[in-house]
């Protein structure tokens, strides 16, 4: 099987994430990590169990626009692009932010896709908001009640 697994930082390191890597490979899988590309680092690269596929870089606000925010174009764009290439037969996405962008390229080409989650986001989410420096910005990035409802 062809996995796409969907991650929304940048790749190495997670353990969590490294670790479902070499269980699905060492089951006979081909694993295949979308990631951010804060870091600039290579678009495609082999690393440990993944091929990973990076988003492309900008010149210009490459940190910001990365963001794994509910549907970010550049992530709706990198994930139809790689669905439509790479034809897996399931999406993984591990967090939140990312699961309704990879049911949208899963739905427009009916592959299936599992949200694995560490947490309870919305929880989380609403603890966040009792930090000192809680930006207003975060309104609608990390809203619990928007949260909750994609949830």
């Amino acid at each position: 099987m062809k996995i796409l697994k969907v991650w929304d930082d940048d790749y190495p390191w997670d353990i969590r994430v490294e670790k479902i890597g070499i269980s699905l490979r060492g089951a006979g899988h081909e694993v295949h990590l979308a990631a951010r590309n804060r870091l600039r680092a290579p678009a495609c690269e082999e690393v440990g169990p993944f091929q990973v596929h990076r988003l492309p870089t900008l010149r210009v606000a490459n940190g910001v626009a990365g963001f794994p925010a509910f549907l970010n174009p550049r992530w709706v764009r990198h994930l139809d692009s790689l669905v439509e290439r790479l034809c897996p037969d399931l999406i993984l996405v591990r967090d939140l932010p990312l699961a309704p962008t990879a049911i949208h390229a899963g739905r427009r080409r009916s592959v299936p896709v599992v949200l694995d989650m560490a947490e309870n986001y919305a929880a989380m989410m609403r603890d966040l908001w009792h930090w000192p420096g809680f930006h207003w910005p975060n309104l609608l990035i990390r809203n619990p009640a928007l949260v909750r409802r994609i949830e």
